[in-house]
């Protein structure tokens, strides 16, 4: 028995196929740092050198059973000669081309993230942020305005007592962290926006003031934010990722300067 190009089984009489190799699987929270599909190392113009080291499974939104890609160590790749993929190359890409937004797993291709940050971490699939469902794990996040709008900010969580990035993004979705981070950053957009001001001010005026968290939500729906993350061993590691994308992201950044 051997195994054709898509890993189906097949009998053949004369020809000894061996059987496929068993590889370590890795989840997105256990990958390690220095492996990475064939398709992001593609994208950071570079190529894989050798065997696959391992398969990253994940399940894609929606979905009941996982999907896998095999992993490479980017420390052994090379630079990308000029090449058409090979029939393989594509069947795999494709499949890693499902659209992810499960914590911290590997969605599509990030067109306004540069290919420096999209080569140090996996990062989700872009998501709302008014509703989204972040991990209760340590990490960083990317925000921009919209749906392919540009970067805007990032931030990084630790632990906090178990909550993580879910503790840190529904902080600032609750409307009470109108002096501290991402949200303080929305607020003060949002105040100089004389047509939001005006808004409020009408809601004054009619009787029916908003509390300063209803100001805070408010500023969240006028900035129409989308955040992707990615996690990290611990607070550390998510501080030092942080660090990274800011040297790394020539962007107007709201975060403030340090």
């Amino acid at each position: 028995m051997g195994y054709d190009l898509f890993g189906d089984p097949y009998f053949e009489d004369d020809v000894a196929v061996p059987e496929p190799e068993q590889l370590r699987e890795f989840t997105p929270q256990t990958l390690p740092k220095c492996f990475r599909t064939w398709q992001q190392i593609r994208d950071v113009g570079l190529e894989s050198v050798g065997p696959p080291v391992g398969l990253l499974s994940w399940t894609p939104s929606g979905a009941c059973a996982p999907k896998t890609a095999k992993v490479y160590d980017i420390s052994k790749a090379r630079k990308a000669g000029p090449r058409e993929p090979d029939l393989f190359e594509l069947f795999e890409e494709a499949e890693e081309q499902e659209p992810l937004a499960a914590a911290g797993g590997v969605g599509r291709v990030h067109p306004v993230i540069s290919q420096g940050v999209l080569a140090l971490a996996a990062w989700s699939e872009w998501v709302p942020l008014i509703g989204a469902e972040v991990p209760r794990l340590p990490g960083v996040y990317l925000a921009r305005r919209g749906q392919s709008g540009p970067i805007v900010y990032v931030g990084m969580s630790g632990e906090r007592q178990g909550e993580g990035l879910r503790g840190r993004i529904r902080r600032y979705t609750s409307g009470k962290a109108l002096a501290s981070g991402l949200g303080e950053a929305v607020f003060d957009r949002a105040l100089a926006d004389l047509d939001w001001v005006r808004e409020r001010l009408a809601e004054v005026e009619s009787g029916q003031p908003m509390r300063a968290t209803g100001w805070g939500k408010a500023a969240l729906t006028w900035a129409d934010l989308h955040v992707c993350w990615a996690i990290t061993a611990d607070g550390e590691a998510a501080r030092v990722l942080e660090e990274q994308v800011l040297s790394l992201e020539s962007v107007d950044w709201w975060n403030r300067a340090r």
